[in-house]
Parts: C-alpha cells; sequence; structure tokens
C-alpha cells in the first residue's frame, strides 16, 4: 500500500512539474531604471503623446487607453514613431525631427505620459536591441580620426 501511494505521490509531482515549466510565461512589462513602465504598444503611446502635451498627466493617459482605437499589440518598433505622431503637430515640429530628438537623447515614453532617459545595466535603453536602431558609438581611440604615425608632425 506504502509503496503504491508512493508511485501516486511521484506521479503527480512529475506530472504537475511538467505543467509548471511548460505553462506559458506572463506578461512582463518594460521599466527604465526608476522603474517607471514603458510604452510598449501603438496605443500606449498615443495616449503617452496625448498625456505629456496635457503636462505630464497620467488621468488623461488612463483616460486615453480607455478609448484609444490603436492596436494593443506589443510593438516596440513603433512606440516612438506613433508618440512622435501624437505630439509633432502641437510642438510645430516634424515627426523625423522628433525621432531624432528621442533617439539622440535616448529618450522613450511612459506608460503614464512623460519620457524618460533612465538607463540602467539591468534596465537598457529599448533603442537598438528591442526597438528602433541607433547608430553605434564610436569606441576608437583617436574618435573616428586617423592617428599620428611615428615620425610624422
Amino acid at each position: 500500500m506504502k509503496t503504491r501511494l508512493l508511485g501516486l505521490v511521484g506521479i503527480l509531482v512529475l506530472i504537475l512539474g511538467v505543467w509548471y515549466v511548460a505553462r506559458p510565461m506572463g506578461f512582463v512589462p518594460i521599466y527604465d531604471a526608476n522603474l517607471q513602465r514603458l510604452a510598449m504598444s501603438a496605443y500606449e503611446s498615443q495616449c503617452a503623446g496625448e498625456a505629456f502635451m496635457a503636462g505630464e498627466s497620467p488621468t488623461v493617459a488612463a483616460e486615453c487607453r480607455v478609448t484609444s482605437g490603436h492596436s494593443q499589440d506589443i510593438n516596440l518598433n513603433i512606440v516612438q514613431i506613433q508618440f512622435c505622431q501624437t505630439v509633432a503637430e502641437a510642438y510645430h515640429m516634424t515627426p523625423e525631427a522628433c525621432m531624432k530628438i528621442l533617439t539622440d537623447f535616448q529618450l522613450w515614453p511612459t506608460y503614464d505620459g512623460s519620457l524618460t532617459d533612465q538607463w540602467s545595466e539591468s534596465n537598457p535603453y529599448p533603442g537598438g536591441i528591442l526597438g528602433t536602431d541607433t547608430e553605434a558609438e564610436d569606441s576608437s581611440r583617436t574618435g573616428g580620426r586617423e592617428g599620428l604615425q611615428r615620425g610624422e608632425q
């Protein structure tokens, strides 16, 4: 009887272990170094833009997320583009100029409607690897200039 019960418990543990490992992982939002949640979809980005224009108001962002018609699918490649399309006209600039500002200063819209530039090793800038590509910095010692050869003046 004890052997049968022990075998049944062993099979149950095995089944539960396989289920635990194979189950799908839940949604994990991305954050900046200050643990502010970042916008990750077109609708979150549009609402972040509207809240940014309203003075970085989280209530405006929350109301917008209820009524927004944009896609809720996570797509980091369009977050900055959608944000710029939302705010560019209000600030009398083109979306391309807005994108240049965001990428040059490594800014990213937050879920609540502000911009963040706070990145750390554990919470890196989403551009490049996950989102929009950024230009690689020159890591040479001469900064892109040709170095002097010995004997040259």
